[in-house]
């Protein structure tokens, strides 16, 4: 991806430009079909296009020379001709090229496992199940044992408030029925619970760190706005995927400018939930029932039962995480399953805090789409004393420990967290901002 900023007055000729140059020179390289978009902002836009993962470099490379030739072609100025382009830039694709890596990517699509990369490491299966290799070491896919090989339950928690909370309560849930939680957040990464770093781990970094842990047997991972719209999902497949609110944040950063924009981004989770996941929803936030319509199924929570949203659904033999007599309850349409007293969830002090009562409908959601018992769900709440941040249970302190990442560009930016941090400068006429991680030079490693 490539951030480029401009007048807007001149930003559809721009853009027009940058596509038809962009389809020229991937022509000429004979690349493969795939999408092209265009996202724009005020004063600038963001342009990709999909490209093979063993060429991610060199695929920043060429959306580069689109830009500085359609910025020519439009505004003057002088640019490499498409020919000579076209040679330098193969022979860029040509090195970069990894045909070990595709053909260990196709065989875990064949065996149904997910895969994970980044510069230095490659794995299949998630958790206990997953086999890692170094980039520059992996194994044909004859010889990985892939009747080892598996993925563990896991859940995808965003929205503007609420993350943290939710995530250490459905791990808090898969650790009462038996399994070895592991997950990340903006507080730092737990395995079984013991604190493995602190820092803000809510994005790709975090996600991967979690989900290579062979100690894992359920995963949850905490998946912040800024982490999706820098380096999109940290997966492709869960079992079910949280959105607790959206919130009038971060408006100006990387085009979003309005609610409906922002609560688009957050139901990108959703493109992780096949037919037999869940989407789980907040019914009392009037920008996601505007906003859903997916094709992943939806859960709906909501405190109130009677909320016109979650009846209509449960009507047409739908699901949700509802309070009925001040009890939690789980409904599959006219099917109760009533699962603990709020009462008996420390959290929310009776029922008396509202945040942590929708926090706690939305993990009863996702625990339950993730294969939880209800009596799994009632004990992880009834041992949740939520307690503040760098905690994950009573008395326990997270190591020392910050993360730090290097972001490429124009100028410098603000420091952010791995997640959900800072916002973006504007950018001159006809300037590029490289996202951090589309791309690399030689001798520069990409931030994880």
């Amino acid at each position: 991806m490539l951030d480029v900023g401009f007048p807007d007055a001149e930003g559809e000729r721009l853009v027009a430009a940058w596509e038809r140059r962009l389809r020229e020179v991937l022509q000429l390289l004979r690349w493969p079909e795939g999408e092209v978009a265009a996202l724009p902002w005020p004063g600038g836009a963001s342009l990709a296009f999909a490209a093979p993962p063993d060429v991610l470099y060199a695929a920043t490379e060429i959306n580069e020379w689109a830009w500085d030739a359609g910025v020519a072609d439009v505004l003057g100025g002088a640019a490499e001709p498409v020919a000579e382009a076209a040679r330098r830039l193969g022979e860029l694709v040509a090195g970069e090229r990894n045909p070990a890596l595709i053909a260990l990517l196709q065989a875990a699509r064949d065996h149904r496992a997910a895969a994970l990369l980044d510069d230095e490491v490659v794995s299949v299966g998630l958790g206990s199940g997953s086999r890692s290799w170094p980039v520059a070491e992996l194994p044909t896919p004859a010889v990985v044992p892939w009747a080892e090989v598996h993925d563990v339950p896991l859940v995808l928690v965003t929205g503007s408030n609420g993350k943290t909370t939710t995530t250490r309560m459905v791990a808090a849930m898969a650790a009462a029925a038996g399994h070895v939680a592991g997950w990340s957040c903006t507080d730092g990464i737990w395995v079984g619970g013991e604190a493995v770093v602190a820092g803000d781990w809510a994005g790709p970094g975090g996600a991967r760190r979690v989900l290579r842990d062979r100690r894992v047997e359920f995963a949850v991972l905490e998946t912040a706005r800024g982490g999706i719209l820098r380096r999109g999902l940290p997966v492709t497949r869960a079992a079910a995927a949280v959105v607790t609110n959206v919130a009038e944040d971060h408006f100006g950063e990387y085009g979003v400018h309005d609610l409906e924009s922002l609560a688009a981004v957050k139901l990108v989770v959703g493109r992780a939930i096949g037919a037999d996941g869940r989407l789980v929803l907040n019914a009392e936030d009037p920008a996601l029932p505007r906003a859903a319509g997916g094709s992943a199924p939806v859960l709906w929570f909501a405190e109130d039962g009677r909320n016109p949203v979650v009846a209509a659904h449960l009507a047409a033999g739908g699901e949700a995480a509802v309070v009925e007599a001040g009890v939690l309850t789980l409904r599959r349409g006219w099917t109760a399953l009533p699962v603990v007293p709020l009462a008996d969830v420390p959290a929310t002090f009776g029922g008396r805090l509202g945040h942590n009562v929708r926090n706690a409908l939305a993990a009863a959601g996702a625990a339950w789409a993730a294969g939880l018992a209800p009596e799994a769900i009632a004990r992880g709440l009834r041992s949740f004393r939520g307690g503040g941040r760098r905690q994950s249970g009573p008395g326990q302190r997270l190591p020392a420990g910050r993360r730090r990442h290097r972001h490429r560009g124009l100028r410098p930016q603000p420091p952010r967290g791995e997640g959900d941090r800072g916002g973006r400068p504007p950018l001159p006429r006809g300037a590029a901002n490289r996202a951090p991680g589309a791309g690399r030079r030689p001798g520069r490693r990409r931030p994880s």
